[in-house]
């Protein structure tokens, strides 16, 4: 079994058989079994702007759930975080530091900005898989 972990900080490597790619670089999901992207690192839930909810790496995000929608047969698990902080306007407020919220609770902004962007929703794909 060929397995892929798409992660925000790994470099490309191979390492006991799995692949690790960067969220920026995914390889083809179709080339592995079982993809998982692991969204659960401290360095995705932030923002430098001030709109709260929304991620720096968004475009990568969105690039993501297109190669999701356009799989054939590759089965893909996300991960997601427990217990982190979002942080934002960190550009806007050097001298004090960068606002948070634990991102827990802020799931409503979250899902409004970044995740129906970074996930498909299941009826977009469910047509494939039954």
């Amino acid at each position: 079994m060929r397995l892929q972990v798409v992660q925000f900080s790994a470099d490309s490597s191979e390492r006991d058989g799995i692949t690790f790619s960067p969220l920026s670089a995914p390889r083809a999901l179709d080339d592995f079994d079982v993809n998982i992207v692991d969204l659960s690192s401290v360095g995705i839930w932030r923002c430098y702007e001030d709109t709260c909810g929304k991620v720096d790496c968004l475009c990568d995000l969105q690039t993501i759930c297109q190669m999701v929608r356009s799989r054939q047969r590759a089965i893909v698990i996300y991960v997601f975080p427990q217990n982190i902080r979002y942080k934002y306007r960190m550009e806007y407020d050097r001298v004090n530091g960068s606002l948070s919220k634990a991102l827990k609770d802020m799931l409503e902004e979250m899902y409004k900005y970044t995740i129906t962007a970074a996930i498909p929703r299941y009826t977009n794909y469910a047509k494939n898989i039954l």
